[in-house]
């Protein structure tokens, strides 16, 4: 999930919309309430399709990671040398031999091949044009991104898995931000508690089975957008009510956007 947001002047406010743009991986036509999908609703979704702009001819790779470094890059994904992939898995080796974030991050620095300078990206062009940038979720195009070429590629903020081996699972141990690895407790599988495919009992059993993925404590979320409180009564709310199953919890999601 990208965001992105003017800075903090009141004039490029006034005519600057805020971004956000949510990419899914192996997210297919059909699979969406407003394209007919009848069994997973998507209510909030199908309202951006219907109250915004819809873009109906485009090309996108089947795979993740290509998909990702074309939107990240600019670049079709036939440019065989364009996007250096690093091995993912090594960000486990924080919980399983002790290295530190940093050892790890200068473990993959030094086989990455520096970026060339008159390269442009994404969050670049955004911060260009006066915005502030974050990147959230599965970040960038894998298999292991660092920190230095988070900010190369010019997001101001990050949260997430900066590996993608840990990226199929939903209860991660512990995340990586600005700020560092940050742990979750009550998670403890190093895989995330990535699901077995393909669907079977044994796959069924392991999936439901809550003993390290429980979270020691409710959670309660609050997002509003910065500097918009003076715009209340004319934007558009959202209010996501979103039940865990498995901890029968609750976590509330109210946003702002401007459509």
């Amino acid at each position: 999930m990208l965001f992105s947001f003017p800075r903090d002047k009141k004039q490029e406010q006034k005519s600057k919309p805020n971004i956000i743009l949510i990419y899914a991986d192996d997210l297919g036509i059909g699979m969406l309430g407003h394209e007919g999908q009848k069994i997973i609703k998507t209510p909030h979704i199908d309202q951006l399709a219907y109250e915004g702009m819809r873009f109906k001819n485009s090309y996108s790779s089947m795979l993740c990671a290509p998909s990702r470094a074309s939107l990240i890059s600019g670049k079709t994904d036939t440019h065989a040398t364009a996007f250096e992939i690093s091995k993912g898995g090594i960000y486990k080796k924080a919980g399983q031999e002790n290295l530190s974030p940093e050892e790890i991050e200068a473990k993959i620095n030094k086989i990455l091949t520096p970026i060339p300078e008159e390269d442009l990206f994404l969050g670049e062009v955004a911060q260009k044009a006066g915005y502030v940038t974050a990147q959230y979720g599965k970040l960038e195009w894998g298999f292991a991104a660092t920190h230095q070429q988070m900010n190369r590629h010019g997001w101001d903020h990050y949260f997430g898995y900066l590996d993608h081996v840990r990226a199929h699972g939903f209860y991660p141990p512990y995340l990586f931000g600005n700020q560092g690895l940050i742990k979750i407790t009550g998670n403890t599988l190093l895989n995330c508690a990535k699901s077995i495919e393909p669907e079977t009992p044994e796959a069924y059993k392991e999936r439901w089975d809550m003993t390290v993925k429980k979270p020691t404590r409710k959670i309660f979320l609050w997002i509003v957008l910065p500097h918009l409180l003076e715009k209340i009564k004319t934007n558009h709310f959202s209010c996501i009510s979103l039940h865990n199953y498995h901890t029968d919890q609750f976590l509330y999601l109210k946003f702002m956007t401007i459509i």
